[in-house]
C-alpha cells in the first residue's frame, strides 16, 4: 500500500492507496516518493504481516505472525531511513537489559 505523504517533504493528504497507483485518489498529488507499507499477507524475513499497527515519516510497525513459531503474533518494527538503523539498535540494546510487564521484549 502507499500512503499519500512525500517522504523528501511530508507533504500529503495521508490517504491509502494500492500499489502502483501513480497519484493519490483523494488528493491527487503524484505518489512517485510515497511511503510505501507492506499489505497485510506480506512476507518479511521469517514473518507473515496481519496488519499495520502505524506509520511515520520514520517508519512503521505491523502486527505480525511468526513462520517459525505458528500462532505467535509479534509486532516488527521497520525504518524508512537506513541512517537510522544505530538509533534502533540503540533501542533494541536498551530493552534487552529491561524487564517490565508493560515494555516490550526484544526478539532479534
Amino acid at each position: 500500500m502507499l500512503i499519500c505523504s512525500d517522504l523528501r517533504t511530508g507533504v500529503g493528504c495521508g490517504a491509502i492507496n494500492p500499489n502502483g497507483t501513480p497519484t493519490c485518489g483523494r488528493c491527487n498529488n503524484p505518489l512517485r516518493y510515497a511511503i510505501e507499507l507492506h499489505d497485510p499477507g506480506d512476507l518479511i524475513g521469517h514473518y507473515r504481516v496481519q496488519t499495520m499497527i502505524g506509520h511515520g515519516g520514520f517508519g512503521a510497525v505491523y502486527a505480525v505472525e511468526s513462520l517459525q513459531q505458528p500462532g505467535l503474533l509479534l509486532a516488527l518494527k521497520e525504518t524508512f531511513d537506513p541512517a537510522s538503523i544505530r538509533s534502533l539498535q540503540d533501542e533494541f540494546t536498551i530493552l534487552q537489559g529491561l524487564s517490565h510487564p508493560t515494555l516490550p521484549r526484544y526478539y532479534e
